[in-house]
């Protein structure tokens, strides 16, 4: 119930205020004054009860810091978990950097899929999508490093990218700790691993994932000097803070996840 509050009466606030001053400009119907006066007494409640819990929310105080308010590049997602993503020179190789924050108190399983956004010729540059899974931990702040190869053509310029998630608590969220969202990220309903399993087939075939429809978009920089071709290192995951303590800065955890793909 309280992951659906925010949305709930951010939607009652914009519905009410349009419908509340139609209503009170409008003359009252002489053959049904009822309606008339209840539109208007209703929104004149609903509006300002939903304006301030609005603000009551977004005022709340957050009980677990802000990681990803220190990184440069936009936040992505307005649901479970907030992401941010980069893209930087590691070891050789093109990294995607998926940067995550749970913004609850349990432990979640995640999904992120990431490709080439198409062009205006409506092809995509020749760069391999990917999908990964991982176990984020309770309210936790982490890194997942997705070596990828990058042609030579494409290196040092910007590129946009199609990103999607999918997250499930398997315990519940429990009490939400951190409210600063992003934009809203596109969803990849993939709910079990025989579909996530499938989507990688195709992936592998089509090379991107045609059964996504993705919506929400990130740009990037590409480094330059990295890999052109070739397998890349296995995919690595750093969860650097997570509930009830801290990981040291200078000694990061680093924890076996579970990786479905690569690219």
């Amino acid at each position: 119930m309280k992951r659906l509050l925010f949305p709930l009466l951010t939607m009652l606030v914009l519905a009410s205020a349009p419908i509340g001053m139609i209503g009170w400009m409008s003359e009252i119907n002489p053959r049904e004054p009822a309606v008339s006066w209840t539109i208007r007494i209703a929104t004149a409640i609903l509006f300002p009860t939903s304006l301030i819990g609005l603000v009551a929310l977004a005022m709340k105080p957050e009980t677990v810091p802000d990681f990803l308010g220190q990184l440069k590049q936009p936040r992505m997602g307005r649901g479970d978990i907030v992401f941010v993503f980069d893209c930087i020179a590691r070891d050789g190789w093109a990294c995607l950097e998926i940067y995550y924050q749970n913004r609850y108190s349990k432990a979640a399983n995640v999904a992120v899929a990431v490709q080439p956004s198409q062009n205006f010729t409506m092809s995509r540059n020749k760069i391999d999508p990917v999908l990964v899974q991982f176990a984020c931990g309770p309210a936790a702040y982490g890194i997942v490093h997705v070596p990828i190869a990058i042609q030579r053509e494409y290196q040092g310029k910007s590129q946009q990218f199609d990103v999607a998630e999918q997250t499930d608590f398997p315990d519940g969220t429990g009490p939400i700790l951190r409210n600063v969202v992003g934009p809203e990220m596109s969803k990849l309903n993939m709910n079990d691993f025989l579909r996530s399993v499938v989507a990688l087939v195709k992936m592998a075939v089509t090379g991107h994932l045609a059964s996504v429809k993705f919506q929400s978009r990130v740009q990037l920089n590409l480094p330059m000097r990295v890999a052109e071709s070739g397998q890349p290192p296995p995919i690595s995951q750093d969860e650097i803070w997570t509930l009830p303590a801290k990981v040291p800065a200078d000694r990061p955890e680093k924890n076996s996840r579970t990786q479905i793909a690569d690219s």
